[in-house]
């Protein structure tokens, strides 16, 4: 008999999938966490800009 030269690896045990880390409720939103206080000086001055609306009417 022949034997081949390479044979094929003998299948151990299935690894582990990795665990799963909790995602912040930003990443969730599909936000960057880069931008994040990008987007909360944002939502701050659109806020207040609101509100000096609403004052000066």
């Amino acid at each position: 008999m022949h034997s081949p030269a390479h044979p094929r690896p003998i299948p151990g045990p299935a690894a582990a999938p990795p665990p799963e880390r909790r995602r912040s409720p930003v990443e969730r939103l599909g936000i960057p966490p880069a931008l994040t206080w990008g987007f909360v000086g944002v939502l701050l001055f659109m806020t207040g800009d609101g509100v000096e609306t609403g004052f000066f009417s």
